[in-house]
């Protein structure tokens, strides 16, 4: 088992896709959401990742840098790209995938 970063074959992995399952309906709902999640690969890889073990991706981390608390974790996913000086990291998801829940 091993964490390493989100690539473009992480996110075209099928395991990838199926960690979206633990997804409640809801989110994919979000306006905030449906509009910046895609940047977070885009924008700011370095801060996503994923515990893989062989070819399985098992889980994976959001997280996005800002400057300040934000109020939540939407105002961080709607802020956190385009602030000068970022003084922390902010966790947006951890995902796992329900089958390997213990």
């Amino acid at each position: 088992m091993k964490i390493v970063q989100v690539d473009p074959e992480i996110r075209g992995s099928e395991s990838f896709g199926e960690l979206r399952r633990a997804w409640p309906e809801i989110v994919f709902h979000d306006e905030i959401s449906n509009a910046n999640w895609g940047r977070l690969y885009e924008e700011r890889p370095e801060f996503q990742f994923a515990l893989v073990e062989g070819d399985r991706v098992l889980a994976e981390g959001n997280s996005v840098p800002v400057a300040g608390m934000p109020a939540g974790w939407r105002d961080a996913l709607r802020d956190g790209f385009d602030q000068p000086d970022p003084d922390r990291l902010c966790a947006i998801a951890i995902l796992i995938d329900p089958d390997a829940h213990g």
